[in-house]
């Protein structure tokens, strides 16, 4: 007769082999949680339509977007606390969505282009504030809160392709009504941040820029949308993950016979550069040095001092 093992040395062997079964099991990841807001003088207008972003991501991602509520009132204290202006508003927003616990804030503006025609531009920040992808649609419609029904689905079709990991086998495209051949960027998901934009370089160059400068999207063989305007603090914020403020030595390399001035540099202007021109066309915009100056386009100055300015971004290639 076989004697029965102890009820004691059943129920550890049981647990044993229960905590073995649970170490087995790969690790789930949390749900990403988001933050959706929207900039500029038409926000509410686009905001109204803010169920068919949503409905692209949840419906093909295990994402969550974080109760509105919950940061409206964090911001609003934020407000009182540093007034309103562009750069107050994005530092609220980042606050609030640190104490929330946010991982991706979504920033959506609109801009009515020609007659019929509409733009709308997504930010994606991580809670530190850091750009790590800005995307453009471009659509027809008769009005502007078409053109978000319209253009919201196909932006949030690509955030969580282009953006988000993976998390089950439905794809962005299963949509209704989204077709993400449409898109002008096509980028896959696992490409590193730094690679997610339009680039530009020179022959044998080691560097890379950003074919437009920041807040605008190359589209249609040409930089769409309007450049942000932003101090120095604020520039050293803007350029997305991977990518950084470009030096004085950088931008004279570009503009060429530069002769040395008092605190800069005195080249040729862009147009008449031929690696200046090369990259950015006859750009005659104005924008920040790593060195808190300005590198001055249009007649070659760099050297110079002001509030607010432009910002192009370089990353060295791997």
């Amino acid at each position: 007769m076989r004697t029965p093992l102890p009820t004691a040395y059943c129920v550890a062997l049981a647990s044993l082999l229960l905590s073995l079964l649970l170490a087995a099991q790969p690790a789930r990841a949390e749900a990403p949680r988001l933050f959706l807001v929207f900039t500029g003088p038409d926000s509410l207008e686009v905001a109204a339509e803010r169920r068919h972003f949503e409905a692209a991501v949840t419906n093909t991602s295990s994402a969550q977007f974080a109760a509105t509520t919950d940061v409206d009132v964090m911001v609003a204290e934020c407000r009182t606390e540093l007034g309103v202006g562009p750069s107050e508003e994005r530092d609220c927003l980042l606050r609030s969505a640190r104490r929330v616990m946010v991982d991706f804030v979504l920033s959506v503006e609109a801009r009515p282009l020609d007659q019929g025609r509409y733009e709308l531009a997504l930010d994606v920040r991580n809670a530190d504030g850091d750009l790590l992808r800005a995307d453009l649609q471009t659509v027809e419609a008769a009005s502007l809160a078409e053109a978000a029904r319209l253009a919201l689905p196909l932006l949030g079709a690509r955030f969580v392709e282009q953006t988000l990991p993976k998390t089950d086998e439905r794809s962005a495209s299963e949509v209704e009504g989204v077709q993400t051949t449409q898109s002008h960027d096509s980028t896959p998901a696992e490409v590193p941040a730094a690679a997610r934009f339009d680039e530009v370089s020179l022959p044998g160059d080691l560097l890379r820029w950003l074919r437009c400068p920041v807040g605008q999207s190359w589209y249609s063989k040409t930089c769409s949308g309007k450049a942000y305007e932003v101090t120095f603090e604020e520039a050293g914020r803007a350029c997305p993950v991977g990518f950084r403020l470009p030096s004085q030595a950088e931008f004279g390399d570009l503009l060429v016979k530069c002769d040395l001035e008092a605190g800069g540099l005195d080249c040729d202007e862009c147009d008449d550069a031929e690696r200046c021109r090369g990259l950015f066309g006859d750009d005659e915009g104005k924008y920040w040095v790593a060195e808190g100056r300005l590198a001055n386009l249009h007649n070659g100055d760099i050297g110079a001092t002001a509030k607010r300015a432009e910002v192009r971004c370089v990353r060295s290639a791997e």
